[in-house]
């Protein structure tokens, strides 16, 4: 009889079962069961040939060998009765499309199944040990009390077995099947008691390996009568052969019923260690092992649902942030701290250039898929150099190097970012400024325990608000402070040589002058920042638009005069 796993059954989202698979289906049913009785067969006809052949009387024989072909059609009804449990399964199978469900009625039916043809069986061989035992009863002389019970025992040996296996062996046939017919659900959540399968085939391991052998030769002992030492003997060996053979047989049985789930539950492990979180386990029984499948299953929905709200997470506020709140709640503090530190950083704000005008003659969806266009040039530019996009402020961005990820190069890599903003910014044609500030600021948690953002506060924001502000007052793209350029020098990198002093600005909310430096076009005009660290700004070879943008001075002393105005000073200061 195969022991061997059986090939996998089809999935839930099959179109429908295979009519193929199906009548493997109907094969195995019948033929699993077959085999195993077949078995227990074969053991009670080696004991009547080779061990009790020579020690019954004539009459006895006779009454056996009719016992014995009784027991042919005996076993083609029960094996009808087998078939008919079975069959309603077997033709909802053939007329699934793979969208139906099966009754409730069915998808109890099926989880019962091995239960219920088990049943059969221990019902067909409990009526084989009365028919055997009256047959061996009888003799010459009238009844004998002790072979009858002997025949029982021994006949009820192999049918305990071969009763036990028929359950493996169905159970192992419906279990591959069990996801078609819980689409949608599984067996766990089915209105049956759990069953503690696998503590019940250790009791049945050890009923039929050991307890039912054994009480059965203390049988043979006690009422051994008249019996000769050769039939004590044969008696003896027949059940000794008999409980090592079925014994083996179960429990290679038992074990594939177990091993084969958890080295399915050791695969999904494995493919969810890899970060595949859309695997799933078939749940095809209500045992442990089936309460198993089902936690591991409910754990990576979780897991999936956890990935999926921190992937959200990172998208909200930037992944330097969602690693780092992450990092702390798996340390184990889940408290929300309000306040950060004070640290040394560059602030790098983007602004459109008359967006107001546009947004009074365009439509909402439109305004909104341009900002969609432009914000996904500025994130790509900034996360490539190391930076995070703190906020979007209408048609504006600010962005932060340095926090909450020390960063020594915090300015060099502020202005290959703007670089790459400008050069692909001005390919779209659109008019636009940018501003950097190197400096102290305040990052970390700001607003209440129940609302609160990262953010970054200080002076070097305000000013690369205010630089961005200047842009469109001297007719420069990207304007820096002294302290980010004195800091993108000393960082190095090609874009730190296109820096070109333009003077001293009292920038708008300030009293003091600031000193401003200016991004030469040729550094960032149809460039692209190099990802591979090194900070170099590399040329992409495209040119300018067909309507290029009007160049920029290189002189500071040729910047165009600005209107004087109460909030920005454009005289240089001193």
């Amino acid at each position: 009889m195969s022991t061997k796993p059986a090939e996998p059954g089809p999935t839930p989202e099959a179109a429908g079962a295979d009519p193929g698979e199906v009548k493997r289906l109907r094969r195995s049913v019948a033929r699993d069961f077959i085999e195993a009785n077949v078995l227990g067969g074969a053991i009670i006809a080696v004991f009547y040939i080779a061990f009790q052949q020579g020690t019954l009387p004539t009459t006895t024989r006779s009454v056996i060998l009719y016992v014995s072909l009784l027991t042919v059609p005996a076993f083609a009804l029960v094996l009808w009765i087998s078939w008919r449990t079975a069959r309603p399964l077997v033709d909802w199978l053939e007329h699934d499309d793979g969208t139906g469900h099966p009754p409730e009625r069915l998808r109890i039916s099926v989880v019962v199944q091995p239960a219920v043809q088990s049943s059969i069986s221990l019902s067909f061989w409990i009526v084989a040990a009365l028919g055997f035992g009256l047959a061996e009863g009888i003799t010459g002389d009238g009844f004998a009390a002790r072979r009858f019970l002997l025949a029982c025992a021994g006949t009820v040996v192999a049918g305990v077995g071969t009763s036990a296996i028929v359950y493996l062996r169905i159970e192992d046939v419906w279990r591959r099947w069990m996801p078609v017919f819980f689409r949608g659900g599984d067996p766990v959540s089915l209105p049956l008691p759990p069953a503690d399968r696998l503590h019940s085939r250790m009791r049945f391991m050890f009923l039929i390996g050991t307890v039912i052998p054994l009480v059965t030769m203390a049988l043979v002992a006690t009422f051994r009568g008249e019996a000769s030492m050769a039939e004590l003997s044969s008696m003896a060996w027949f059940l000794a052969i008999a409980g090592i053979f079925v014994g083996a047989v179960f429990s290679v049985n038992v074990r594939h019923s177990i091993t084969a789930p958890i080295h399915g539950l050791q695969d999904a492990m494995e493919r969810v260690e890899d970060g595949d979180f859309s695997v799933r386990v078939p749940i095809d029984r209500i045992d442990e092992l089936g309460r198993l499948q089902h936690g591991f299953n409910e754990m990576v929905e979780g897991l999936a649902a956890r990935e999926r709200v921190e992937d959200l997470f990172g998208r909200q506020v930037g992944e330097q942030v969602a690693e780092a709140a992450l990092h702390a709640a798996r340390s184990g503090d889940d408290e929300v701290h309000l306040g950060g530190e004070v640290r040394t950083a560059s602030a790098l704000f983007v602004d459109l250039a008359s967006f107001s005008t546009l947004a009074e003659f365009a439509q909402p969806q439109q305004l909104a898929q341009l900002l969609n266009v432009v914000f996904e040039v500025v994130v790509e530019a900034v996360e490539a150099t190391g930076g995070l996009v703190n906020k979007f402020q209408g048609d504006a961005v600010l962005a932060v190097f340095g926090a909450p990820r020390d960063d020594a190069l915090h300015a060099v890599h502020a202005l290959e970012a703007a670089a790459q903003i400008a050069g692909r910014l001005e390919a779209m044609r659109l008019d636009f400024g940018i501003g950097i500030a190197a400096g102290e600021v305040f990052a970390g948690n700001i607003g209440s325990t129940s609302r609160f953002e990262y953010t970054v506060v200080g002076d070097a924001v305000n000013e690369a608000a205010r630089l961005q502000e200047l842009t469109r007052d001297l007719g420069r793209t990207i304007l820096l402070n002294g302290d980010a350029a004195a800091s993108a020098r000393d960082g190095g990198g090609r874009a730190a040589a296109g820096l070109v002093p333009v003077g001293e600005f009292v920038l708008r909310g300030k009293t003091t002058a600031t000193v401003v430096y200016s991004l030469s076009p040729q550094l960032w005009r149809g460039a692209t920042v190099d990802a591979a660290g090194d900070g170099a700004v590399q040329s992409r070879g495209a040119a300018a638009p067909d309507t290029p943008a009007p160049a920029e001075p290189d002189d500071p002393a040729a910047a165009p005069d600005a209107p004087a105005s109460e909030t920005v000073a454009t005289e240089p200061a001193g």
